[in-house]
């Protein structure tokens, strides 16, 4: 399966073999770097679906702890779990849930977390938006 861009494409939008179009625009609506996300895998669609998988089944424990963390205002477990996501989502090129929880993770660090709420509802935002997207890729779909 190889990415081509059919006539009518921009120059930041690419599609895989299906009738996906992702973009490379990371504020795009599910905040996948979809461009960049194959750039990092070398072109290899499975792949990425392989490292959606890995990242969609790691995503419920690690959003627990830090939903746990919030509740418990435990700063020291919400920096560390937000980090985790925050480098996972990262190397997905999933760059809004990155962002997300690195904000978390900076409340953790900085032990402010008068306002963890908000931030923790922005972090279940951006990954119900990545979360359908991610299982749209191949090898999940």
């Amino acid at each position: 399966k190889s990415l081509a861009r059919p006539a009518g494409l921009g120059a930041g939008s690419v599609r895989t073999s299906g009738s996906q179009v992702g973009t490379t625009d990371a504020n795009a609506s599910d905040g996948l770097d979809e461009v960049g996300l194959m750039k990092r895998v070398g072109g290899n669609p499975e792949l990425a679906g392989e490292l959606a998988g890995i990242f969609l089944e790691d995503l419920e424990p690690r959003v627990t702890d830090i939903t746990d963390a919030v509740n418990e205002l435990d700063a020291k477990r919400l920096m560390a779990g937000a980090h985790a996501l925050r480098g996972s989502a990262g190397s997905l090129r999933a760059e809004i849930v990155a962002e997300a929880a690195g904000v978390l993770e900076a409340m953790g660090k900085s032990g402010e977390l008068g306002r963890v709420q908000g931030a923790l509802s922005a972090l279940t935002f951006a990954i119900g938006k990545l979360r359908p997207r991610l299982v749209l890729l191949p090898g999940l779909a």
